[in-house]
């Protein structure tokens, strides 16, 4: 009954910001990982896996952290619906935007606290030694 509980109380959202895992039954938490963070998606699924449809799903940081995202139903579709949302936010920060306007975006991001301060200032001497 407590694993059901669990199982029934945890949500992944997938914004075009970020990846936000909420889970707990009496006390509630929450993960939030940049898209820009997103460095790699797995999906790893068992045999008894396979016949319920669920499985994990292993998101790579560009820290060098692994975020395991458990008991998922349909794993794959979530894998494969993250790395498109991780691509399309690459590429709206790679190209289209100038220097100036990604700063601008940075220092957004920053404040409304999606960038910690030390994601910010790496971005931002990634941007200046570009220009």
């Amino acid at each position: 009954m407590a694993r059901y509980a669990r199982w029934a109380t945890t949500r992944f959202v997938v914004t075009s910001e970020r990846v936000i895992h909420r889970h707990g039954v009496v006390a509630r938490r929450a993960t939030e990982i940049p898209l820009g963070q997103v460095r790699g998606v797995s999906c790893r699924r068992s045999l008894a896996g396979r016949v319920l449809r669920c499985g994990e799903v292993v998101i790579e940081t560009a820290e060098g952290s692994e975020h395991r995202l458990q008991r998922l139903p349909r794993p794959s579709v979530f894998r494969d619906e993250l790395r498109a949302a991780a691509e399309a936010h690459r590429r709206q920060w790679g190209r289209g935007w100038s220097d100036v306007d990604q700063l601008e975006r940075l220092d957004d991001l920053c404040r409304r606290g999606v960038l910690t301060r030390a994601e910010f200032d790496r971005k931002k001497g990634q941007l200046l030694e570009r220009m």
